[in-house]
């Protein structure tokens, strides 16, 4: 989980090598969106266990919802969409890898996972 990531293409990369632990490390929506999903899949697990939500939801709640304005800058309400669909594609690897499951009972049938 601790590799150090290269976005895909041409797009800006982080200073460096720079390594993105959480979400939070990502400095704008463009670095996030360069990003192929099996990259942004350890910073998406990482954002979900720091913050002991391993929902999908709690993870675009925590980019969007939160009303911090330094993530605001940095994920613009305008981008939403593609980047919700970079962490659902993040978060669906992490589930076809195996590197978590759904939660038993009810909590796996609302979307709640367990690290594997």
């Amino acid at each position: 989980m601790g590799r150090y990531f290269q976005p895909r293409g041409n797009s800006r990369s982080l200073a460096g090598d720079t390594m993105a632990n959480t979400l939070s490390d990502i400095p704008d929506a463009d670095v996030l969106l360069a990003l192929e999903p099996e990259q942004l899949a350890p910073i998406v697990l990482r954002t979900a266990i720091e913050g002991r939500q391993l929902h999908l939801q709690s993870i675009t709640h925590w980019i969007f919802e939160r009303h911090n304005p330094v993530m605001q800058a940095r994920f613009p309400s305008s981008k939403r969409e593609p980047i919700e669909l970079a962490v659902s594609e993040a978060w669906n690897w992490l589930l076809e890898n195996g590197v978590i499951v759904p939660a038993s009972a009810t909590y796996g049938n609302n979307g709640w996972m367990v690290v594997t």
